[in-house]
């Protein structure tokens, strides 16, 4: 059963902090339905840079969107230099205020989240991060943002957990939020808070009422719950040209997913399963090693956290097998001969999921024999962070070392270091 969350309204003088930053970022919604982005700066500057989060140490701009969906006065222009975006006065004069105009539909983009979100009921889901930039230039100390969202004075925003009336400011950090405005209540249920769009399917619906909640108790009951509820955000919107599907990701504490034209209820199970997979990120919190090729630890487990709960509760039959099965295949043959693993993910990113799915199932297989828990094993690595180690292969294995037979553990570190192919690992 849902239990509706009463969020009280909180003064901003005593709410969410502000970031004391030389440029301010306001997203506003006019009475009209208009969405606009106004960048101020403290001081005359030349130009502002784009940034998608600190994880993006390149700053890459996943495509020219800007350009074709935000209208700026003639008088400035979004332009594209090598691997960075900017926005700048076309005369290259000085400034300190700028205003655009936004195109609030759904976008799917290849790698980034989308700006906008809507909700069938008019309510939307906005991607703070997509409005992230600097003054001048972007670089790596670049993590947190002053942000500002105007609303119409009836219409309600919630930031950071928190629901706000007309207005809030706060200061944003690393790659953003899913901030949602609209009048739907989010259901509590238990060990998350959900907005669920009442536009998709029944069936799905129900699908997720009755197996969302389990996942998390699931997790909860095996891994330390995160400091504050996760939240759920599922969104659906129309189409006019025919275009159809979904995507979604994780943001802290956040799992969002948007559907856009034709729902293909057949995939229900699929759908299932990411839920599953990205709330496990929820759970393993701040596990998450900042170097790109051990991308594996957290991908490959999710996948498998996510295929024990499936099968614990019942739902896709066989899937959890079949997808390791695909998974082994598909690291196996990304792993070339003479390319050791940490190469092979530099230039293929699925191997996170297959080859760290077929390793945690190794070791899950090893465990199993010694009557030990894979979930006790990344509880103690997450205690291990927690205590002030830093998230890493290494500290991984130094823990691992403790829980797997010295057999798996030999054949783990082989594999990790390249002296073993694949096939000798996964059994």
């Amino acid at each position: 059963m849902h239990i509706v969350i009463i969020i009280l309204f909180i003064s901003l003088a005593h709410g969410v902090a502000r970031a004391d930053d030389s440029l301010l970022t306001t997203l506003s919604k006019s009475n009209d339905g208009t969405w606009r982005v106004h960048y101020e700066s403290s001081e005359p500057i030349s130009r502002i840079e784009f940034q998608r989060g600190p994880s993006q140490s390149t700053h890459q701009s996943p495509n020219r969107s800007r350009a074709a969906r935000w209208q700026v006065n003639e008088a400035f222009q979004i332009y594209v230099e090598g691997e960075r975006e900017y926005l700048k006065r076309v005369d290259n004069a000085a400034f300190t205020s700028v205003l655009a105009e936004l195109t609030p539909t759904y976008i799917a983009l290849d790698k980034d989240y989308a700006p906008f979100s809507p909700f069938s009921d008019g309510g939307m889901l906005i991607h703070s991060g997509r409005f992230f930039a600097c003054p001048e230039q972007c670089t790596d100390a670049d993590t947190h943002w002053s942000m500002a969202i105007q609303l119409p004075a009836d219409e309600d925003v919630i930031v950071n957990g928190q629901r706000y009336q007309g207005s809030a400011s706060w200061q944003d950090s690393d790659s953003g939020q899913k901030l949602y405005v609209g009048a739907a209540e989010p259901q509590d249920d238990g060990n998350f808070i959900s907005v669920i769009d009442p536009g998709l399917p029944e069936s799905l619906r129900n699908l997720m009422a009755v197996n969302l909640p389990q996942f998390m108790a699931f997790f909860a009951e095996r891994l330390d719950q995160p400091q504050t509820k996760p939240q759920l955000f599922a969104s659906y919107s129309t189409t006019n040209d025919g275009r159809y599907g979904h995507q979604g990701g994780v943001l802290p504490n956040q799992v969002f997913m948007h559907w856009y034209g034709f729902v293909d209820e057949s995939l229900a199970e699929p759908i299932l399963w990411f839920f599953a997979h990205e709330a496990a990120h929820l759970y393993q919190k701040q596990a998450f090693s900042n170097q790109p090729a051990e991308a594996w630890l957290h991908e490959g487990s999710a996948e498998l956290f996510a295929g024990l709960a499936m099968e614990q509760l019942g739902q896709g039959q066989g899937m959890l097998g079949d997808t390791l099965n695909r998974a082994r295949a598909e690291c196996s043959e990304g792993m070339g001969e003479d390319t050791s693993f940490h190469q092979a993910v530099a230039i293929n990113s699925r191997l996170h999921y297959s080859c760290g799915l077929a390793l945690f199932a190794a070791m899950h297989h090893d465990l199993q024999s010694q009557h030990q828990s894979i979930f006790a094993l990344w509880q103690a690595y997450s205690n291990a962070i927690d205590s002030g180690q830093l998230a890493s292969e290494s500290v991984f294995l130094e823990v691992a070392e403790d829980y797997l037979s010295p057999t798996a553990f030999e054949r783990l570190t082989d594999f990790l270091s390249g002296a073993s192919s694949p096939t000798a690992y996964m059994w």
